[in-house]
């Protein structure tokens, strides 16, 4: 009749709410810039691809001058655009004093395609690594495994159950992808995924990654250990 639900620390559940509200800055300030660069192709001005700081000064020095009052409104969205800028920038502060503290947080970082905000992310969720029997268990958890379908002789599987955090999932989706495209190092994961790229495409390649990692990560965790690389085994001549 009931479930067993865990309780996590009170460590975890601040950091989550530290980093949802970063989450929420991000998002915001996206919708800053998608705004902006809307209104300027009302009077025929296009934006190129521009950096954080960038932005603001390219906005201002091709507007034309002659438009005021649509000027003013434009002024007033870069200034809320630059403020959240910096809020950003305070939080980001802040998540790596906790992750340089953490060994935790360093050892998952040593996973190819995992950076800071996803290796804090994932211990958030997990909290207690214990309360998970199986490592594969953890792939399941954040909605990364196929839908099973069985009746009589018939067994099918669909699409990942997206159960859990979304945001835990997309974020190991991206590491995923990363592992495989922008990772030089040699990893058994990789070469793994670079089997299913073929055969598959990259999107469904880059989901099976992103559920590895949150296994390979699980056992990290518990056995206090690295990531492996693993020895690249010597191609047969032809």
């Amino acid at each position: 009749m009931y479930k067993e639900v865990a309780q996590k620390k009170q460590i975890s559940i601040e950091t989550a709410t530290l980093m949802n509200a970063r989450k929420t800055l991000v998002h915001q300030r996206v919708q800053l810039i998608n705004s902006i660069r809307g209104f300027l192709k009302t009077y025929g001005v296009r934006l190129g691809s521009s950096g954080e700081k960038e932005f603001p000064k390219k906005v201002r020095s091709s507007f034309p001058q002659t438009f005021e009052i649509a000027r003013t409104g434009i002024e007033s969205l870069l200034n809320c655009y630059e403020k959240l800028c910096e809020e950003i920038q305070k939080l980001d502060h802040k998540i790596q004093e906790l992750a340089k503290n953490d060994e935790d947080i360093q050892r998952l970082m040593t996973v190819p395609g995992v950076g800071i905000i996803t290796a804090m992310t994932f211990k958030t969720e997990i909290d207690d690594p214990a309360r998970f029997h199986k490592s594969r268990d953890v792939g399941a958890y954040f909605g990364m495994t196929p839908r099973q379908y069985s009746s009589g002789e018939t067994k099918k599987q669909g699409h990942i159950s997206k159960c859990g955090s979304s945001e835990m999932r997309t974020l190991l989706t991206e590491a995923g992808l990363v592992c495989l495209t922008r990772t030089k190092k040699w990893s058994k994961v990789k070469a793994w995924g670079m089997k299913i790229m073929r055969k598959h495409g990259a999107k469904k390649a880059s989901v099976a990654i992103g559920r590895k990692l949150a296994v390979i990560m699980h056992r990290m965790l518990i056995e206090k250990k690295d990531f492996v690389y693993g020895e690249e085994k010597p191609t047969k001549a032809a």
